[in-house]
């Protein structure tokens, strides 16, 4: 057995010996491609992998379905199926060879998009029937919407000053797919302050939308009503309410999006509508959400910029909140915030709450210049664990509200109307360079080990993994 076992091992390295009978399909097992993922190009499809050295093979083959779409060397990673039908489902297969042998392989199945494309009213394209950039649509009010069927990628080339109403929706499994990166011809949908509503998506479902602009509109931007829907990489600016809505029990997923100067609100909720925000730039407006929404909007590893959020349920985590005008209020509503940093030191126009309404804070840094304060609000309980308060106004207000503090540094803080102060942490928390913005804590810190443990999360405001114990107090954890 141990001879066996050792053979084995050795022709796993160098390849499987000589006769004996022995195939090379059967050395194979553990030394397959791996990694296999396929990119469409209209009836072309790129396939790469891994290429998982095996040893003593001539090479790899692509199939699509039963049929050898590509034949390449060792060592090569990708290769290049043509011919392929749309809206059809293939099943991609990578197995390497030797001879006529080959290894059992890995597989993508995979279904072929539609393409269709449209571009600006009053051009002259060709056929106009959107089956090409040549023969794109001529204008939205050109597209025929029965052939943007799940699986579509429709093209928006150029800028179009003109509304869209998309009238198609995607399944869970096969979305509908707007993309505005056409090579040299990028997509923008511009109102040009004349249009209400831009693009209006009432009552469709499972829509993407990836690389697109869209501005400029005199209420909304863009309005979804009802739906999942998911953006990526967009820019939506200077409406003349809000940048994005979203009512009727709508989720709307937004990604590396850009929502800036919205007149009122650069995403609002209404109506049990609601969002998941991941690593976007909210610059010159706010969030508001003023629905009783049935599900929790969440904003992660985002950036406000002259602007705060305001909703009726939600958490932000790792969150960075930049105050540089006369309006400092960064969080109202009800709320959570988690390992957010909330630098309102620009702020010089007056007293004002930097956290109204019914606000929780864990593990967040706040850091004033002697003027914005953390408001009591009548009716709520407000609960600060794990947080450093540096040079604010005041902690609490007069008014009727319960604000507790539970491991919390209020360093250089003025007045402190507080119904409780567990664990009180003093002293000057030691950033590592406060001027320069560095609020990481320096060796010796008395906030460094002091927090309370227990709250569950995993990730500082850095994406540092926090700690089972000695949790530090702020937003940066040192360990």
């Amino acid at each position: 057995m141990n001879r066996l076992n050792g053979l084995n091992r050795i022709n796993r390295l160098n390849g499987p010996p000589k006769g004996g009978g022995i195939s090379w399909s059967s050395y194979w097992e553990t030394r397959e491609p791996s990694g296999i993922s396929v990119t469409q190009a209209d009836t072309t499809a790129t396939v790469t992998w891994t290429d998982s050295a095996v040893l003593g093979a001539d090479g790899y083959k692509v199939y699509a379905g039963e049929t050898l779409k590509a034949t390449v060397a060792a060592g090569t990673q990708s290769a290049n199926v043509t011919g392929l039908t749309e809206l059809t489902e293939y099943v991609f297969k990578v197995v390497a060879y030797k001879g006529a042998e080959e290894s059992t392989g890995i597989t993508l199945t995979k279904t072929t998009y539609r393409y269709r494309y449209v571009r600006p009213l009053g051009g002259s394209y060709g056929a106009e029937n959107g089956s090409s950039y040549a023969a794109a649509w001529n204008g939205f009010a050109d597209i025929t919407w029965a052939e943007i069927v799940p699986n579509t990628v429709l093209w928006i080339c150029g800028t179009h000053n003109e509304a869209l109403t998309v009238s198609a929706s995607g399944t869970s499994d096969l979305h509908i797919i707007f993309r505005g990166d056409y090579p040299a011809d990028a997509g923008v949908i511009d109102g040009t302050d004349s249009i209400e509503t831009t693009v209006m998506m009432a009552g469709r479902d499972f829509t993407e939308w990836s690389n697109l602009t869209v501005l400029q509109a005199t209420t909304s931007c863009i309005y979804f009503a009802g739906g999942t829907h998911w953006m990526y990489d967009c820019e939506i600016t200077d409406s003349g309410d809000q940048n994005t809505e979203v009512n009727t029990g709508g989720l709307v997923y937004l990604t590396r999006c850009t929502i800036e100067r919205g007149a009122d609100d650069g995403c609002s909720a209404h109506d049990t509508g609601r969002y998941i925000i991941n690593d976007c730039d909210l610059n010159d407006n706010g969030m508001a959400f003023d629905s009783t929404s049935t599900g929790l909007t969440e904003i992660n590893d985002s950036r406000f910029i002259k602007t705060g959020v305001n909703g009726a349920n939600y958490i932000a985590r790792r969150c960075s909140f930049l105050i540089t005008t006369s309006n400092p209020i960064l969080a109202a509503g009800t709320g959570t915030l988690v390992y957010c940093l909330l630098d309102i030191r620009a702020y010089s126009v007056g007293l004002a709450p930097v956290i109204d309404g019914n606000v929780n804070l864990d593990n967040c840094t706040v850091i004033g210049n002697n003027t914005g304060y953390i408001r009591k609000v009548a009716g709520t309980t407000k609960v600060l664990k794990n947080c450093i308060l540096y040079d604010l106004n005041r902690i609490g207000s007069s008014e009727v509200g319960v604000l507790n503090l539970v491991n919390c540094n209020k360093y250089s803080s003025g007045v402190n109307i507080i119904d409780s102060n567990i664990d009180e942490i003093t002293g000057d928390p030691l950033f590592t360079n406060l001027a320069g913005g560095d609020f990481t804590l320096q060796v010796g810190s008395p906030c460094r080990g002091a927090g309370v443990t227990g709250l569950g999360y995993t990730e500082d405001y850095a994406g540092n993994p926090v700690p089972l114990t000695g949790i530090d107090v702020g937003c940066y954890q040192s360990s």
